[in-house]
């Protein structure tokens, strides 16, 4: 045979061997996302291999406890995608279900900034400073949703921000600007329709209101209080507020504080269910006692 005819038999062979070399690439290939699709990551799924309705839990799931997506959708998963249960259980312990989350692109540079022009000194912001944040965010004193920022912040002193309380406070939050924090206040407002979440920072107000150097919180801050915690919560506030105005006049220790939030939740309004051989303190057992001669 020619040279010629020897060069293209020897062309179509290895035409051949790479034709079926890619035929078996591509067997490989098919293979491969067999075992995927049998075999699938334990990782948990990403929201676009999630139903509508389920996409719309994770998206209110962290809406209503700031939580990550992969928390969410680890919480949700443990309860059946049963929302209600889902955000009861992290509410009662965030702990169980935190899931690692991508590192937020915060600036605590930006952060960092915002807190100066708040400042009463270098490092913390005072009453002064406070009174100008809260008017900057367009919210009242009286607004509860400043108490849960504070929460929020672990702020340790009354009415103040040291500058790593609200630099880290803020970097938690996601929020770089007074422009971020008025977007989330909806969301923030909603940690006071939480139980677990409503207690927490009532139980909060009591440390961050009282002055440091009492031991109790002041009878007539304690009266605020209780009209923002518990107006339209405890049918007999009026009363309770008149009775230790006019009768027990003197500052309220940390446990009558934390147990009238209970009274308010668990007693009824004419007392037929208040065991007065229970463990209350002694002032409501004596305000039970006066508001029933009042009628």
């Amino acid at each position: 045979s020619s040279p010629r005819r020897r060069d293209k038999t020897r062309k179509r062979e290895r035409e051949r061997v790479g034709e079926r070399r890619g035929r078996e690439d591509v067997a490989v290939v098919l293979l491969l996302l067999l075992l995927l699709v049998d075999h699938p990551s334990s990782s948990p799924p990403k929201m676009h291999k999630l139903k509508p309705k389920e996409k719309e839990m994770v998206t209110s799931f962290m809406q209503f406890t700031l939580a990550g997506e992969n928390t969410a959708l680890f919480c949700l998963k443990q309860h059946n995608f049963n929302l209600e249960m889902a955000i009861n259980a992290y509410m009662e312990n965030s702990q169980r279900y935190l899931q690692k989350e991508k590192e937020k692109a915060v600036n605590r540079d930006a952060i960092a900034k915002w807190f100066e022009k708040y400042q009463d000194d270098p490092t913390v912001i005072g009453v002064q400073g406070m009174v100008r944040f809260m008017g900057d965010l367009s919210i009242e004193p009286t607004d509860l949703v400043s108490l849960v920022i504070a929460w929020r912040l672990k702020a340790s002193t009354p009415y103040s921000f040291t500058k790593t309380e609200f630099v880290e406070g803020m970097a938690e939050l996601g929020c770089e600007s007074m422009a971020a924090l008025k977007q989330l206040l909806p969301a923030l407002r909603n940690d006071l329709t939480n139980a677990a979440k409503f207690k927490a920072i009532y139980l909060f107000a009591y440390s961050f209101s009282k002055d440091a150097a009492q031991k109790s919180l002041d009878l007539e801050t304690a009266c605020g209080l209780w009209t923002l915690f518990l107006k339209g919560r405890f049918a007999r506030l009026d009363q309770w507020i008149q009775y230790v105005s006019e009768n027990y006049k003197r500052p309220i220790p940390k446990d009558t504080w934390g147990l009238l939030l209970e009274f308010a939740d668990s007693i009824k309004p004419d007392f037929s269910n208040y065991d007065a051989d229970g463990a209350w303190p002694c002032v409501i057992d004596e305000f039970v006692d006066w508001a029933k001669q009042q009628g």
